[in-house]
């Protein structure tokens, strides 16, 4: 079948969000390719959760009828709010990505890689600042005889944290 990333389209046909607007695709782009429908279901699933967050808010705004921002710090509730449905539908996808997708193994093992590069490269870093272009050689040498070693790690960290994950591992 059809695949979405780390999941099948049947498998994501069971939460609602994605099945109502998937339908609506299939119906709509027939001719479509497959990536092309995934891509417009997910437009669409974004859209409806804003235009409803836009609305639901409007409404919410209009019956509070705060004056000033005191009023809005008063209110009991938050303004800013999704209608009961979308809010439902969002915590269902939000729970199938959460337990079919994040959780997923290929992904666990991948986030487990990277971390396991990312510790790599700033103890290598952190040993030897030689290794660090010269500007952030330079910065960490300067933080380090103001902050000690926590400001050398300071620096480390935001030269890794910087990096793109290619540059990373090259």
């Amino acid at each position: 079948g059809l695949r979405a990333g780390l999941v099948q389209v049947e498998e994501l046909s069971q939460v609602t969000l994605f099945a109502r607007e998937y339908a609506t695709v299939l119906a709509r782009y027939p001719q479509a390719t497959p990536r092309r429908k995934i891509h417009e279901t997910i437009r669409r699933m974004i859209d409806r959760i804003v235009q409803d967050v836009i609305r639901t808010t409007a409404a919410s705004i209009q019956q509070a009828a705060p004056r000033t921002i005191d009023d809005v710090r008063a209110l009991p509730g938050r303004l800013v709010l999704m209608s009961d449905q979308v809010r439902m539908e969002h915590v269902e996808l939000k729970q199938f990505l959460r337990d079919r997708v994040y959780r997923h193994y290929r992904v666990l093992r991948m986030t487990t890689k990277a971390r396991r590069v990312l510790h790599e490269l700033f103890e290598v870093l952190m040993t030897d600042t030689a290794l660090l272009p010269p500007e952030h050689r330079d910065a960490a040498a300067r933080s380090e005889s103001k902050d000690g070693p926590a400001g050398r790690a300071r620096v480390v960290a935001d030269y890794v944290a910087g990096m793109t994950d290619r540059y990373a591992i090259l």
